[in-house]
This record gives C-alpha cells, structure tokens and sequence, in this order.
C-alpha cells in the first residue's frame, strides 16, 4: 500500500517540526501562552494570574495585564490547551511538555498542512516530481519557515492561510466552492 503524497509531506515536516520545537518560551510566545492559560483556567483574557505574567509583550489596562498580541491564534491554541489538561498535561505538571504540544499542534500542523497546499499549487502548475521535491526541501528547511515553525508565533499560521487560499484561487474557475474558500482563507 502506497501512502499518498500529502500524508509523506505532512508526516515529514510534521516531524521535523516537532523534532527542534524548543521548550522554553520567549516574551513573545509566553505573552500569548499566558493568554491561553488565563482562557482555560481562569475564563479571562486578563493575564493577571499566569504563570507567564513576566512576558514584556503585555499592557496594563483598567488595572490588570493583557498580551499585547492578536488573540486570535491564543483564542485557537486554547482548544488544545483545554484537551491537553483534560488527559492530564498542563503547564502545573509538566510545563516544558505542554507547551511543545500547544506548539506543536498549533503551529507545526499548520505549516505542515501549508506544505501540502504548496505542494497542490505545484502539482496544479504542472512542475515536474523531480523540481517539487526540491522546492519543498528548499521551502521547508532553508527558509525562515523553519525556525518560525518550532516557536508559537502567527507568522506561518498566517503563510499557511494564505498559501491554501492562493491554491483555492487558482481554480477559482472551476467551481464557486473554489471562489468561497479562497476568500474564507484570506479574510
């Protein structure tokens, strides 16, 4: 049995991902992990009772701290979270395994899927095996998708969006479904 092309691709940088994710967080990964915890254990955007309140990414408003970053990929990464507690794993009693999983499964599962719609467009453009491989290596492992992949950062959440919304442009005639994902991706 042959596994399919797009299983090989995301299994692979699914795995490398995974693989050099780096457990300890920055200011800028800890101001949203703190926002994800204040989500799940508190039910609040206040990030007064984290254990990442010491992030520098914050802002004092009305008498408490928020991350002064977007929420939206907190908001998202909170789903994780919360199922990662429910089967016991959580910043309280491992907090360098929790947070490579919300990584992980946040990050890395996005741009592994980002790879697979580049590897579409690719196949879409009619490129030979032989250059897609390549491009793929190339765009997986020597650009800055790498390391923006291993930290819990929007930037390649965003690519990926863009990437699969690119891919659902280009056959934007073939059917209207086409035309509505391409617009949900890039909104």
């Amino acid at each position: 049995m042959r596994i399919k092309k797009e299983w090989q691709i995301f299994s692979v940088f699914l795995g490398l991902f995974a693989l050099l994710t780096r457990p300890v967080a920055g200011a800028n990964d800890a101001s949203r992990l703190a926002t994800i915890e204040s989500l799940v254990d508190f039910h609040t955007f206040v990030i007064d009772n984290s254990r990442f309140l010491w992030t520098i990414d914050k802002y004092f408003y009305q008498g408490h701290f928020y991350s002064d970053k977007p929420h939206i990929l907190s908001i998202y990464g909170s789903f994780f979270y919360a199922f990662l507690k429910a089967i016991g794993i959580s910043f309280d009693k491992n907090l360098m395994l929790a947070n490579i999983l919300i990584v992980v499964l946040v990050v890395g599962v996005a741009t592994a899927i980002g790879m697979i719609y580049l590897y579409k467009i690719l196949c879409l453009l009619e490129v030979e095996e032989t250059w897609i491989n390549v491009i793929l290596i190339i765009a997986g492992t020597g650009t800055l998708l790498l390391p923006y992949s291993t930290v819990f950062s929007n930037h390649v959440v965003s690519g990926s969006l863009l990437i699969a919304g690119f891919y659902y442009l280009l056959r934007v005639k073939e059917s209207i479904t086409h035309s509505l994902l391409s617009g949900i991706q890039n909104s």
